[in-house]
């Protein structure tokens, strides 16, 4: 199997050392276990089999000399479990996240505080652009740390099997995160929103008149700051987000992709300066952000909500595809949850 040369990675607790087969007997302690096999084989595995898949993944699965592969996981210097970032020999744009832990590893956040340092670990390898990962649709501890990780649901299948596990019938589910990417139009750069975009918000929200339809006055600054900047900045995950966008060096507003939870659709919005409007900018933006949605991300629906009153935003999201379904009464998230509003429904996708 020879030496690896992956990059040793670290979090706050968690040591991630590259694997070798000096670690097969931790491998083949923690495949023994049952429960921690149970979604996997439904009963301990063998030390042989524990071999034959460790053969596989240090070789046809590895591939150290871009950085992708397995690491062995260390709290304090005890093994805790293994995490990957995985080679796919069929596709170099795909790495594969995973990750098994020791009992005594559960409840404690160490599997999703280490799939996001391999995740993040293989969107700086070249041409990695997708990271995936699959379970059983009914292990449900697994899907949890996947989704905060930052991965999203992107299929669900139903395998045939010599042997099904129980819940084999609920089907195999697949996750996925896409590299944060700039997008880019005509005319518009739409970068993923940064905290060193914090100024140019605070200046778009200073404007009463680009909320009108919204909350119908300006926003302070530390509203901005304390409330909708983390917001928008936790967005950013899977592919999906808030992008601001600049024609030229000018900031104009920004557009965004909010995920909804457990759901394969997000919303749809944007915001653009005065300056912006009147310009097709709104529409051109918001086209780069639905191709991205539907053909990168891969979502089966896209939603937007706007106030009955904006005719402008219709006519927008009109252009953009999506339908009008119908009326909405929208409450807004603490502290704002004083406000309602009476808002269109407008929906783009197969499940609208």
């Amino acid at each position: 199997m020879g030496g690896l040369t992956l990059p040793e990675l670290t979090t706050g607790r968690l040591r991630l050392r590259p694997a070798s087969e000096a670690d097969l007997p931790s491998f083949e302690a923690l495949n023994g276990d049952p429960e921690v096999m149970r979604f996997v084989l439904g009963r301990a595995a063998t030390p042989e089999e524990t071999r034959a898949e460790w053969r596989e993944r240090l070789t046809v699965r590895t591939d150290a000399g871009r950085g992708l592969g397995y690491w062995v996981g260390e709290v304090d210097g005890a093994f805790v479990g293994w995490w990957s970032a995985s080679s796919f020999a069929d596709d170099d744009a795909v790495a594969g996240l995973g990750y098994r832990l020791v009992r005594s590893a559960w409840g404690r956040g160490l599997a999703t505080e280490g799939a996001m340092v391999v995740r993040d670990h293989a969107f700086t390898v070249p041409g990695v652009g997708r990271v995936v990962a699959s379970t059983m649709a009914v292990n449900t501890g697994s899907r949890r740390v996947l989704e905060k990780a930052g991965l999203r649901h992107v299929d669900t299948w139903v395998g045939t099997w010599d042997d099904p596990l129980p819940g084999a019938e609920e089907g195999e589910v697949e996750y996925a995160a896409v590299r944060p990417v700039v997008l880019t139009t005509e005319r518009l750069r739409l970068e993923p929103l940064r905290p060193d975009h914090a100024e140019l918000l605070v200046e778009l929200d200073a404007d009463p008149a680009v909320l009108h339809h919204i909350f119908r006055r300006a926003l302070a600054r530390e509203e901005v700051l304390e409330t909708f900047l983390p917001r928008r900045l936790a967005a950013g995950v899977g592919g999906l987000g808030f992008w601001a966008g600049f024609e030229g060096e000018e900031f104009v507003g920004w557009w965004c992709l909010i995920p909804d939870d457990g759901a394969r659709s997000a919303e749809i919005g944007y915001r653009l300066r005065r300056a912006a409007w009147g310009r097709g900018l709104a529409t051109e933006g918001g086209r780069a952000l639905v191709r991205h949605a539907l053909d990168v991300v891969r979502l089966e629906r896209l939603w937007a909500d706007t106030a009955r009153t904006n005719t402008g935003s219709q006519q927008v999201l009109t252009k953009l595809g999506l339908r009008l379904v119908g009326p909405q009464t929208d409450r807004f998230p603490p502290p704002h949850d004083d406000l309602e509003r009476d808002d269109l429904r407008y929906e783009l996708g197969t499940l609208g």
